[in-house]
């Protein structure tokens, strides 16, 4: 607008004329049109589209009001007047009658939140939302109503992480959000002080401290964006960007450099805990892939780089052992290392499927991630 004056309208003015929408609750009519349309136009070239839905849930302010036709607010459940009290409309009191009041209604404190993001395309857009009062998370970032839900839907997720298609039997896969299960990686390493893999080497926290507080103390950096803050995680353990820092290749390389070229005794046999920070880097650069990266893990998945996609890490991650030697995927904090390993097996899957195929040129795992409906809700 600053650009070509008062030739583009104002705005709030599209914003009024995206607001003939209809935005009711539930499925969404005009964005399934949307999507119809898309199918259409990639179909007229010969090209099948696909797709990737996601979910997730945002705290909203309790409130009701009255937009002229009807009070908006409440959650938008068949919920019914039965016997003399609320309850939730079942199978069995379909032969019952029942009357909705907006009274016996409570209030929506979440909305639930669906996207559909097209995987070779360039758009993304919600088809779905639904106002609720109970959070029954559905966000595949590692709760345990995911794990069910994927269970119920037909993924047997030790031993296949896909369900089919009820109508095509196509294969659809689960895909965990792979910031999240870093976080919860993290978090267990900083929980637990130790960690061992296969070969018994110890992965300490203790290393990150003393990486701190010999930054703190000589006033140097050796390229590492590790502070105080990232140890003291606990005040922030929602932070997904601190785990993400903490378990990176830099600080793989800070490590490497104080126990071989300093021989600091602080950081004396910390070889297993460099190992764990590159192979957690790794792991993560290939659930996150995009255009802009120069890392090689992190380039569109294709052809010529498909064999990022082997068994070692899934081997590695599988190997590791908590501080009594349990493995850590039987062991209580084992949401985030099993969600990895979905995630890898997932994207192994979906490469040979898609672009192997043929049927894509290339997949950018990024777009498989939770980063997208965190934007539409920072735009809210």
């Amino acid at each position: 607008r600053k650009t070509f004056g008062n030739c583009l309208p104002h705005p709030s003015t599209l914003i009024k004329w995206y607001g003939v929408i209809n935005g009711k609750q539930g499925f969404l009519a005009e964005t399934l049109k949307a999507v119809k349309n898309k199918v259409q136009i990639m179909a007229s070239k010969n090209e099948t589209l696909f797709c990737g839905l996601m979910m997730d849930e945002m705290s909203i302010k309790k409130d009701v009001h009255f937009n002229g036709v009807h009070n908006i607010g409440y959650v938008n459940m068949q919920w019914c007047i039965y016997r003399g009290g609320p309850g939730v409309w079942t199978p069995q009191r379909k032969k019952c009658r029942f009357i909705l009041l907006h009274d016996a209604l409570p209030m929506a404190s979440d909305i639930l939140v669906f996207m559909l993001v097209a995987l070779n395309s360039n758009w993304k857009i919600p088809v779905a939302y639904f106002l609720i009062n109970v959070v029954k998370s559905l966000t595949f970032d590692g709760a345990a109503p995911n794990l069910s839900m994927a269970r119920k839907l037909g993924a047997d997720l030790e031993a296949q992480t896909y369900f089919l298609h009820p109508v095509t039997n196509d294969k659809i896969y689960i895909m965990f959000d792979a910031a999240h299960m870093i976080k919860l990686c993290g978090n267990t390493l900083g929980n637990h002080t130790v960690i061992h893999n296969k070969n018994g080497l110890k992965i300490k926290w203790q290393f990150f401290k003393e990486l701190v507080c010999l930054q703190e103390k000589t006033g140097l950096h050796f390229r590492t964006n590790i502070r105080c803050r990232h140890i003291q995680y606990f005040k922030e353990k929602m932070k997904v960007s601190l785990a993400v820092s903490i378990l990176s290749s830099c600080n793989a390389d800070a490590l490497t450099y104080c126990s071989m070229s300093l021989k600091l005794p602080e950081f004396e046999n910390c070889k297993g805990t460099i190992e764990f920070c590159r192979n957690m880097n790794y792991i993560f650069d290939l659930n996150t892939r995009n255009f802009l990266s120069k890392s090689p893990y992190k380039r569109p998945l294709s052809q010529k780089n498909i064999e990022h996609c082997n068994n070692f890490s899934i081997s590695y991650l599988s190997s590791l052992k908590d501080k009594d030697h349990v493995p850590i995927t039987k062991s209580i904090r084992k949401t985030g290392f099993n969600g990895l390993i979905i995630c890898l097996k997932s994207v192994k899957q979906l490469s040979i499927d898609l672009v192997l195929s043929g049927k894509m040129k290339f997949i950018l795992t990024y777009k498989l991630s939770q980063d997208q409906l965190e934007l539409l809700f920072s735009t809210v």
